[in-house]
């Protein structure tokens, strides 16, 4: 019963938002901090007016599980922590702010590059250094997408723009592997001190054959010299 009145509430706040009963359109904010794991953190600030503060006061203020839910359908392609998710209300200015970590937000394209998917019709706004920025504009929604690409990202770029397979693609930088060489380090190393055990040791029995004069340990027969005959 309870999960059936929660479900009535969320399509009544639909049909308010459809017959714009809610005059202003829903702004968000999405900051999205990408990481060279293929993984990120996750922050969705809502702002929102006076009318729209009261209906989502009544869906979502007490039940930021919903939130969580709808995050996780919006990002179905990822990982949400559930441990790291975190819901602040600021009541005075109106404002929803959910921050949490996921896993899986990128993927590894054939080629070897990671891709962020960003369909269409979010466009491209502008982007300095690492940051680039997306919006989405609708009559009942404005968002903005803040998306933070990995320090040492390189050759990034939008793909199959203008459609629903639109994706920002970039590439890292090979990972270093201190442990592979130090393993790598130590097998040398070993081998080292095997062949030259093996090189003593060869040395060792050559040294005993030259003392005993055969390999089968018989003392030499001394030099005998002739008898003189009269």
């Amino acid at each position: 019963m309870r999960l059936l009145i929660q479900s009535l509430v969320v399509a009544a706040f639909v049909l308010l938002l459809q017959s714009r009963l809610i005059a202003d359109p829903i702004k968000m904010d999405a900051i999205i901090h990408l990481d060279d794991h293929c993984d990120g953190t996750l922050e969705v600030k809502t702002h929102l007016d006076a009318p729209s503060w009261r209906v989502w006061e009544l869906v979502y203020g007490n039940h930021p599980d919903l939130i969580f839910r709808n995050l996780k359908r919006q990002y179905a392609g990822s990982e949400i922590v559930k441990s790291s998710y975190h819901l602040d209300k600021d009541e005075l200015n109106r404002v929803a702010n959910a921050r949490m970590q996921a896993r899986g937000v990128t993927l590894v394209q054939k080629d070897g590059s990671l891709a962020f998917s960003i369909p269409a019709p979010v466009a491209l706004v502008s982007h300095t250094g690492h940051e680039w920025i997306f919006n989405l504009n609708t009559p009942k929604i404005q968002e903005t997408l803040h998306l933070f690409l990995p320090e040492g990202e390189t050759d990034a770029r939008i793909q199959y723009a203008d459609t629903a397979e639109q994706r920002l693609v970039y590439r890292l930088p090979a990972p270093h592997l201190p442990g592979i060489l130090l393993i790598s380090t130590i097998i040398a190393g070993c081998l080292g001190i095997a062949l030259l055990a093996a090189s003593f040791f060869a040395g060792k029995r050559g040294k005993g054959g030259l003392a005993t004069g055969s390999g089968d340990g018989a003392s030499p027969e001394p030099n005998r010299i002739p008898a003189s005959r009269s």
